[in-house]
């Protein structure tokens, strides 16, 4: 299940250099059940473009 999930990702664009592999995790879960990802740090998930919906909460 690991496997699927972190290759979800990396196949969309992959997440910045220096992403925590929870980080990996949650994006490739959020693509997976086509969620949006609501974060303080929205710029951990920059590199997914428009693969996942980011929800940035820093600005509002």
């Amino acid at each position: 299940m690991l496997i699927h999930l972190d290759t979800t990702v990396l196949m969309r664009g992959g997440l910045p250099a220096g992403s925590a592999l929870s980080d990996l995790m949650i994006a490739a879960t959020a693509i997976q059940h086509s969620a949006a990802l609501a974060t303080y740090k929205a710029t951990d998930f920059a590199g997914l473009g428009d693969a996942l919906k980011v929800i940035d909460l820093s600005r509002t």
